[in-house]
């Protein structure tokens, strides 16, 4: 059942939005935006450390979606020869 909201009252879809991205991201098995976030205000990150962090998140990123291509490449390849 849908929560109810005074008329004055609006549900901050934005947050819904970011949660619903976070997950999708986990489900790809990529790192998500708050944990992102939350490296990098760790008190130990260094600007250094913070560029090769984002490097890292970046890299490991982009190698998941050439996986994803692939696979999905893949299954197409694979009901179009049914």
């Amino acid at each position: 059942m849908p929560p109810e909201y005074d008329e004055d009252e609006v549900p901050d879809y934005k947050i819904v939005d970011e949660d619903m991205a976070n997950k999708m991201l986990d489900d790809i098995g990529v790192t998500n935006y708050d944990d992102v976030e939350m490296q990098l205000n760790q008190p130990e990150m260094t600007p250094r450390k913070n560029k090769a962090y984002l490097g890292k998140v970046l890299k490991d990123a982009e190698f998941r979606r050439n996986q994803l291509s692939v696979s999905c490449h893949k299954t197409i390849q694979k009901w179009s020869n049914i």
